[in-house]
Order: structure tokens, then C-alpha cells, then sequence
């Protein structure tokens, strides 16, 4: 149900999308013809002879690798040095006509009263001008909604999670939801746990993921939190001290590659193989905490099938639904995504009235809601529930959630969708999330104790629309926030990790890196380890978690296990993007150029890049018989342009590629222009890849789909299903949505 306008991967091929490099060596010597050694026998005494004699076979040798290479070369892999990881100063991405986000947050027009006798809960409606009668909707009463007259029957009872109300007047639209109540957690307060347990080295953590926020745009987009980070230890009377890793760097493109190996441990393809992640809220409440987690969408509302791949939930549904597990979420709390589902529904249909629900949210400086809408993960649907955003909404629930657990230890993830969205400043979102940071650690009796951590931090940079199509924007998305805000605690405790964090700010970091400082905080305090041997000591703290737990938790071996480290632990200098699994897609050590189409030998590449694609998207789509509904494609050169009512009109926008490579293994990506529809493909190659006929089988090919809408793709997948029915396949269904354009 979660619509995904955001760019998504098609694989061309199911091939591994991560390149290695490897050096091109010279044959051993003990793979030389024995005849050189019977040679050396028999004339060692004579040098002259020796002398030809090694400068013919050194010819010899360099022809036939020479040949080799010409032969099988295109399957040769070739060496980076990217061991510096010199990164260029990301530039500012923000523009003066950059539009600022600022919403006003309404009083509201109702309030919930608990009565501790009878263990209800009222609420009380003030907010509708003049009248005592309002609108009101439970999730059971599917579109209806009923009147309830507070002044004649009485304060409203709330049976429910939610309930959503509107005024007559249709104004001043809310939403009220149940308090957190400890009763209604699945918790285990007598959990029983191994004495020989290694115990947290915190109190609370509090994780909050701002999608496709890189680490620059970060400060540039949210000046206030930056001063306060970088204020903070004033700020906060010198409880915490914050922490900028600044090479921190993606695994992946969006968020269905990156997001499980910050959870899990674990690749998306080791989870669709059905290899267990080490999943951190298991961790977590293995040692005592309690847990809570958002997704900050609308997943699950028709059952667990309908979370995003871009929802963390989707994967650990998958893995705990295969097991048997009786908990298909993660976390002990979750978001009521079911209130955000349904206020998606009533606000699509245009209930009460012609009034939309979400109408009620107030935009300052007269901002388009439809500009605002391009990067939520609804696509066109509201932003707001009631006069609160869903931010809002949001952070009063970690607010809540934390109050209602205060002296527990607490462990919470989130996930927040206002940054997925090019040449906005959200001034709105970091008022409120501002706010909550401060009454978190900065204030006199603060929400979580003077041990806790707090990460701010992103899956991946924007990847799509005007932004992601520069240079500057291509380095932005490689390289997402990580900040920390540590207990001053801690680092006293463990004057190493210090140390070992100023150091590892500048060394190239990845989400497996994160998930091991999290299995960190989880189980680091080990009292008899020497904690002067770090990476022995990460080892040592795993090792000891598999072995004694007694739950349905077992950690396995991870990727993250395999390629990341702990913060808190003093990384090489040498790290590549090699030894750290980055695709080299994605790798940014790597020196990228622009590609010039005035450029005769970048042209012809261009052009036959361009040729390919649109000849493998047109094969797909005749081959599974939906060209009938989906327009095929025409690559206008400029010796050959035609547009057509039954093509798609495509053209060369922009594109860049990668130089560090050999000519031959360099690495392409061409952005075209769909000129029928407002929508932008990008096609990634090698060169090896086109120096060969067009008839050829297409390989190592990737096509990206930018910004084509969702309400495009529902027309045609309409149309599809009325001519097809039942027999169109889910997954070649899953493929043609990403390039499917049909006559309206």
C-alpha cells in the first residue's frame, strides 16, 4: 500500500551489483615452461647467451599477456587506489530560492482525561468555536462518521487506540491517541538473563534516521541543531559531547539495500536467503531494555505483507514470520501507523464534505503542499493528521514514550521522511526536533539520564530529481549523517573510545561499522577483557552474547561482523571501499568526470549506452506481452529524433563517469528525459559493456527509474490487470512499474 516514489534499482541481469578490483599480476614463476630451467642448467656460464635469452622470453611473456588480456580482458577486474579515500568538499546544495518549511502547529481541539477509578480514558473537546458538537471516526467505522454532542452526552470516551476528529465547521482537524500505558507492552520485566552477561555501557539510546539527509546538507539545512551539536557540551552542563563521522558512507542506492545492515547486520540478499540478521532490538531487550520503534509510514495496515521494502519492518517480518515468531515487529512499541493509514484513506476519498482531513495543517509563507509531497513516502497523500505534521506526531510519541518509561532502560528507533525531498529547508522539523533533543539531555529534569546516547543519522543522500542528477549531488548521496551525542560518562569510563572516535571521524565508515557499535553499547562492558585490545575485544563481546543467551535470539555471523568494527575501536587508516563491501558504484574515493555528448568518442558511448537500454526495455516489454498498455521507447539522437504517440520520446540529459578505471572498465551513468511524461531514467554501464554489437546480450546493465508518479503507474497497472488478469506475474509487475508509461 506505501507508495514508493523514489528511485528503485531494476537489475537487468540478477547479477551482484558490488564490483571488486582486483590487481592484474604476472604469472608465477613456478608456472613458467620447465624448459627455461633446463636452459639455466646447461648455460649458466654463459651470460650473453642468458642475457638474449631472458630478453626473448620477457617479449614473449609480454605478448602473450598482452594477447590474454585482449582475449578475456572484458572479465578482468582492475585494481583501486583508494586507500587515502580523498574525498572533494561536498558544496553547498541549497540555492536562494530554496523554499523553507514552516508549519503552524494549531492548539488542537481536544485533550485526553484519564480517570485512575474506573481506567478510562475521556476526551475533552474545547477547540470547536461556539459549538459543542463535533465529528468523530474510529478505525472500525471503516468511511462513516458519527456526532457526538459533548454538552448533552457527556465527555467522549475513548475506546480505541484513535480516534480522528473534524469540527462542523470543518475546520480544526485532530487526532487522539492513547496514551503509552506500560499494560499494553509486551515486556518481560522478570526477564531472567545469563549472570555471566556483559552489561550495556549505556542507559538509553535514542536512534533517529532522517531519510536522505547526507552529512553536508545536514548543516546547511538545520543551522540550529548544528550550533547546539557543536555548543553542546555548555549546552547540556557537560553531560554529552557530540561526534561527526565524516567519511561515513552508503552500502547501497535507496533504502531497501541500506537500512538492513544497520538492523541486522546483515545485506538484504543474506535476508532473501533466509540467513537471520542480528536484529537490535532482540539485542536490546535481551539486556533489559525496552524497545519501541517507527518506520514513519503507513505499513502493515492490511497486514504484515504491506510494509515498503523500504521499512525495516518488511524485513524483519519476513525472517520472524518464517521462524514462528509470535512478534512480527520490531521493538516492544510501535508507531500506530493504523491512525496515518486511515487518515490516508479518509483524506483520499474527501470525507466530511468536500473538506480533506489533512486541510487543517496551516502552511506559513503560502508553501505549496504538493511541493512538499514529492519526497513523502505517500507520494500525493497528506502530510498532516489534524493540525500536528506527522513529525509532530512522531516525536510527541518518543516523547510520550520515554515519560512513560522514565527509570527504565530504553532503547528506541525512528524514522522520519521530511528530508526525502531536494531544495527544501525544514525549518519546522528542526524547531520540533530540536525541542525534544533538548528536553532529552539539556534540561533539568531531562527525559533520559545523564548515560545515554543519542544518533542522528541517514540511510543514504537524495537520490533522484534535479539535485541527485549533478556531480555535487552524485557525492552527496554517497555520504548520509552520522552524528552522535555520547554520555560524557562513557567517554570518562573508557578515555580510549574518545580517542578512538576523534581518530576514526576521518577514516571511511559504513552502516556495518554502526551496527557494531551498537552491539557495542549493547554488550561492551566486559569487567575482565583488556580493553587495550580493541578488535579482539569486539570478538570477544559477540562471541560471548551467542553463547550464553537462553532467548530465541542467536547471533550469526553478519556482514556487519565480517566488514565493520565499532566506533569505540581504533579503525586502519588503509580502509578501502574493497575491504568494506562498498559496490564501487558507490565507492567515494573514486575521481568521477563529467560526460560531454560534444565529445565524439563520449557521444558515440552515449548513444550506445542509450540504444541498449531502450532496446532491452522494449524487448521486456514485448516479451511479456505489455507493450499493448506500455508505450515503447525511441532514443532520440541527434541525427535521429521522432516523437511518436506510440513511443516514448527519450533524450541525453546528463550523465558522468568514473576515471579512476582502465578505458575499458570505466563506469557510466547516462540521465535521460522521458519526453512524453514528466519522468527521468538513468542507465548504468561499463564500457567493456558497449564496445561490442548492439545485438549482443545485454549484461552488466542497470536501469534506475528517477521520479515516474504513482498515479501514472496506477493507470497502467489498471489497464494491465483488465487485459491480463490473474496472469500477470507480481514480479515482472514489479519490474514494468518502474518503466511502464501508458496513453491517458
Amino acid at each position: 500500500m506505501a507508495m514508493e516514489n523514489t528511485p528503485l534499482r531494476i537489475k537487468i541481469k540478477p547479477y551482484r551489483s558490488s564490483y571488486t578490483y582486483k590487481s592484474i599480476g604476472t604469472p608465477p614463476l613456478s608456472s613458467l615452461p620447465s624448459p627455461i630451467s633446463t636452459f639455466f642448467r646447461e648455460h649458466g656460464k654463459n651470460h650473453i647467451l642468458i642475457f638474449s635469452f631472458i630478453i626473448f622470453y620477457t617479449i614473449l611473456i609480454i605478448l602473450g599477456l598482452g594477447i590474454w588480456i585482449v582475449i578475456y580482458g572484458q572479465n578482468v577486474d582492475v585494481s583501486i587506489s583508494d586507500a587515502k579515500c580523498e574525498l572533494p568538499e561536498l558544496p553547498n546544495l541549497f540555492r536562494d530560492n530554496s523554499m523553507r518549511v514552516d508549519i503552524e502547529r494549531g492548539p488542537g481541539i481536544g485533550h485526553v482525561v484519564y480517570s485512575e477509578r474506573t481506567n478510562t480514558q475521556y476526551i475533552n473537546v474545547t477547540g470547536c468555536p461556539n459549538q459543542s458538537t463535533f465529528l468523530y471516526h474510529y478505525k472500525s467505522m471503516d468511511l462513516s462518521w458519527a456526532i457526538w454532542d459533548q454538552e448533552k452526552d457527556g465527555l467522549f470516551v475513548l475506546n480505541e487506540t484513535y480516534v480522528l476528529l473534524q469540527c462542523m465547521d470543518k475546520s480544526n482537524a485532530s487526532m487522539i491517541r492513547k496514551e503509552i500505558k506500560k499494560a499494553d507492552a509486551e515486556f518481560n520485566e522478570k526477564l531472567k538473563r545469563n549472570s555471566k552477561h556483559a552489561s550495556p555501557l549505556v542507559d538509553d539510546v535514542v536512534l533517529i534516521l532522517l531519510e536522505a539527509e547526507s552529512r553536508e546538507k545536514f548543516k546547511q539545512e538545520f543551522p540550529r541543531l548544528m550550533n547546539f551539536f557543536r555548543n553542546i557540551e555548555s549546552n547540556t552542563n557537560g553531560s554529552h559531547k557530540w561526534f561527526s563521522m565524516e567519511r561515513y558512507n552508503v552500502l547501497g542506492r535507496n533504502s531497501a539495500p541500506n537500512k538492513p545492515y544497520i538492523y541486522s547486520g546483515q545485506s538484504y540478499w543474506n535476508l532473501e536467503a533466509r540467513q537471520n540478521g542480528n536484529w537490535i532490538w532482540d539485542i536490546f531487550e535481551e539486556q533489559g531494555f525496552i524497545t519501541a520503534h517507527s518506520d514513519g509510514s503507513c505499513g502493515g495496515f492490511l497486514g504484515p505483507s504491506d510494509w515498503s521494502t523500504s521499512d525495516i519492518s518488511y524485513w524483519y517480518i519476513q525472517e520472524k514470520y518464517r521462524n514462528g515468531n509470535k512478534r512480527l515487529l520490531p521493538g516492544n512499541h510501535h508507531f500506530p501507523v493504523d491512525s496515518i493509514c486511515d487518515n490516508y484513506i479518509l483524506s483520499k476519498k474527501g470525507q466530511v464534505g468536500n473538506s480533506k482531513f489533512e486541510n487543517s495543517c496551516v502552511f506559513k509563507n503560502r508553501l505549496s503542499k504538493s511541493v512538499l509531497m514529492q519526497g513523502f513516502v505517500f507520494g500525493l497523500s497528506p502530510y498532516c493528521i489534524g493540525q500536528k505534521t506527522l513529525a509532530q506526531h512522531s516525536l510527541d510519541w518518543i516523547e510520550n514514550f520515554l515519560s512513560e518509561y522514565s527509570g527504565k532502560r530504553r532503547f528506541i528507533t525512528s524514522t522520519f521522511f521530511d528530508t526525502n525531498i531536494e531544495g527544501i529547508i525544514n525549518s519546522g522539523l528542526e524547531n520540533d526536533l530540536l525541542n525534544l533533543i533538548e528536553k532529552m539531555i539539556a534540561k533539568e529534569k531531562s527525559l533520559l539520564s545523564k548515560n545515554s546516547a543519542i544518533i542522528i543519522y541517514s540511510d543514504h543522500g537524495l537520490h533522484y530529481g534535479n539535485e541527485y542528477r549533478t556531480f555535487e549531488g552524485y557525492l552527496h548521496h554517497k555520504q548520509p549523517i552520522m552524528m552522535m551525542l555520547l554520555p560524557n560518562q562513557l567517554l570518562e569510563t573508557y578515555p580510549d573510545f574518545e580517542s578512538s572516535l576523534d581518530m576514526n571521524k576521518d577514516t571511511l565508515s559504513t552502516h556495518s561499522d554502526f551496527h557494531q557499535t551498537l552491539l557495542h553499547l549493547a554488550y561492551g562492558n566486559v569487567d575482565d577483557m583488556n580493553h587495550d585490545k580493541y578488535n579482539k575485544y569486539v570478538d570477544y563481546f559477540l562471541g560471548s552474547f551467542s553463547e550464553n543467551t537462553k532467548l530465541d535470539t542467536r547471533l550469526v555471523k553478519t556482514d556487519a561482523e565480517i566488514y565493520g568494527q565499532s566506533f569505540f575501536t581504533p579503525m586502519s587508516k588503509q580502509r578501502t571501499c574493497d575491504s568494506l563491501n562498498i559496490p564501487g558504484e558507490l565507492c567515494p574515493c573514486l575521481d568521477f568526470s563529467t560526460l560531454d555528448y560534444e565529445d565524439i568518442e563520449q557521444k558515440e558511448l552515449i548513444d550506445k549506452a542509450m540504444i541498449k537500454g531502450t532496446n532491452y526495455m522494449n524487448k521486456f516489454l514485448k516479451d511479456n506481452h505489455l507493450d499493448f498498455v506500455c508505450n515503447l521507447f525511441h532514443y532520440d539522437t541527434s541525427d535521429n529524433r521522432r516523437v511518436d504517440d506510440n513511443h516514448n520520446s527519450i533524450s541525453f540529459s546528463s550523465g558522468f563517469f568514473n576515471k579512476n578505471l582502465a578505458p575499458e572498465y570505466e563506469m557510466y551513468h547516462v540521465t535521460v528525459k522521458v519526453k512524453n511524461f514528466d519522468s527521468l531514467l538513468t542507465i548504468r554501464t561499463s564500457k567493456n559493456e558497449l564496445l561490442w554489437s548492439l545485438v549482443d546480450e545485454i549484461s552488466n546493465l542497470e536501469v534506475y527509474q528517477d521520479s515516474v508518479s504513482e498515479l501514472e503507474w496506477s493507470i497502467c497497472r489498471s489497464k494491465l490487470r483488465n487485459e491480463l488478469g490473474n496472469s500477470l506475474d507480481k514480479e515482472i509487475e514489479e519490474v514494468a512499474k518502474h518503466f511502464c508509461f501508458c496513453l491517458k
